[in-house]
């Protein structure tokens, strides 16, 4: 049986060893489930000592502005419009045109 301070010298041994658990177990004759245990079993524990400084601070919320004005529907017709740019897109529009159009206008940057 090992010591809390041996398996815990044995995890950083292993963490820096750069090699997979699968190699760093068998070169060191630990079984693979038994060092799973062991991170586990501190990672357990660090998360119930840790305090949560989350809980002390309170959620902020942030206005988000698209640069879109408008977009509305007339007659199965959208018009969309971007600073100077006002597009007008029939139903049957492709989408992948409708997204280059939006590419070249805000590339546009007017």
């Amino acid at each position: 049986m090992r010591t809390k301070e041996e398996k815990l010298k044995l995890i950083e041994e292993y963490k820096a060893s750069g090699l997979t658990m699968n190699k760093w177990c068998l070169a060191n004759g630990i079984a693979t489930s038994t060092m799973s245990t062991w991170i586990a079993k501190t990672n357990n524990k660090k998360k119930k000592t840790k305090p949560t400084s989350k809980s002390n601070k309170k959620a902020k919320f942030v206005e988000v502005t698209t640069p879109v004005k408008t977009a509305t529907t007339i007659n199965n017709k959208v018009i969309v419009e971007y600073k100077d740019f006002k597009i007008s897109i029939s139903d049957s529009l492709d989408v992948l045109l409708l997204k280059d159009i939006l590419k070249v206008v805000t590339e546009l940057n007017v």
